[in-house]
């Protein structure tokens, strides 16, 4: 099976992720927020993500502004991703999903 390379980006982030100030911002975050995914307030476990607020490639290896990232579990790190790219286009979607999990909520009590 053929392995798929990565793009300028990827190997971008990679490089950055694989420095050791990555891995000092990573300890940093941890310890700022309590060992806490700021989402779901769980314990962060291991292998954590560090989200990027800034998803900017060009801004990728400013490290320096710890404001501009948040510790999340993986789960919490894909639903980030995964609703942003809907918001982004329809900030309204966020009032559609709230009302779809407040109907679960009440069907479900």
């Amino acid at each position: 099976m053929k392995q798929k390379s990565l793009g300028k980006n990827q190997l971008i982030k990679k490089k950055v992720r694989q420095s050791k100030e990555w891995r000092q911002l990573r300890i940093d975050i941890q310890s700022e927020y309590n060992n806490t995914d700021p989402i779901t307030l769980r314990p962060l476990r291991k292998g954590f993500n560090v989200h990027h607020l800034d998803e900017s490639v060009d801004n990728y290896d400013k490290l320096e502004d710890h404001s501009k990232f948040r510790p999340l579990n993986k789960a919490t790190h894909e639903l980030i991703h995964t609703l942003f790219t809907y918001y982004k286009k329809d900030p309204q979607v966020m009032d559609r999903i709230k009302e779809v999990l407040d109907l679960m909520i009440e069907y479900n009590d």
